[in-house]
């Protein structure tokens, strides 16, 4: 009775081995190039990874009980049957590291796709205006600087003298702020030009706006005429 169940387990076994062997060959590995893919591509592939990775350690979790089962079993000694089965464990487990490299892979690829893409959209400078320091606010063209150079009351609000540092290699007229302070949101033109490689002061008026409410700003540039140096 004992010989025949664990044949029984053994038909099982097999059956579930040729199964996993399978599920790999239909499992077609990303292509990962050196261009930017759209992050939406890299998460659908590191799901599918991930789901794919699951089910691989699912089976070798199972053969892995069975095999054990097989092998402390008094009335069967390690047959041909069973060293397949360990053979085959040990490939399983292969794919399963195999399939884990690719996860990390492409998470790191993600990471980074995901960094340059924040980095290349436009996003407000979060300034502290209680203490020196500059704050980074991002555009299409690039980043600038932006720090705070002086504040004074004015009527009921204040007035924040701004330094604004042009990163990049463009000379950009006609630009705007966007600053936000409390529930307070307001635009400005900038008159003068923002220079290439260098600093714009300019002064801006708050008001509305309490001693709370401007300890912290937001500064967004709004750029559109670009004017690049001609040899």
């Amino acid at each position: 009775m004992m010989i025949r169940l664990t044949g029984a387990i053994i038909l099982n076994l097999i059956l579930v081995i040729f199964g996993c062997d399978e599920a790999p060959k239909n499992t077609a590995s990303p292509k990962i190039t050196k261009e930017i893919s759209p992050t939406t591509n890299l998460t659908e592939q590191v799901d599918k990874l991930n789901a794919d990775l699951t089910i691989l350690r699912d089976k070798m979790d199972s053969i892995s009980d069975d095999y054990t089962k097989l092998k402390d079993s008094p009335a069967l000694n390690l047959t041909d049957q069973v060293k397949k089965l360990s053979a085959d464990m040990s490939k399983l487990k292969e794919k399963v590291d195999s399939i884990s490299t690719k996860v990390d892979s492409i998470s790191n690829d993600y990471t980074k796709v995901a960094f340059r893409v924040m980095a290349l959209e436009p996003s407000n400078a979060l300034l502290n205006t209680e203490k020196e320091g500059y704050a980074i606010a991002n555009t299409k063209f690039g980043p600038f600087i932006i720090t705070k150079r002086g504040m004074s009351q004015y009527l009921d609000g204040y007035k924040v003298k701004l330094g604004i540092g042009n990163f990049t290699n463009a000379t950009f007229k006609e630009a705007k702020l966007n600053v936000t302070w409390g529930s307070q949101k307001k635009e400005f033109n900038i008159t003068d030009e923002l220079s290439s490689g260098a600093y714009t002061n300019i002064e801006i008026a708050l008001a509305p706006a309490k001693t709370e409410e401007i300890k912290t700003i937001q500064v967004g540039i709004e750029l559109s005429k670009v004017y690049l140096k001609t040899k």
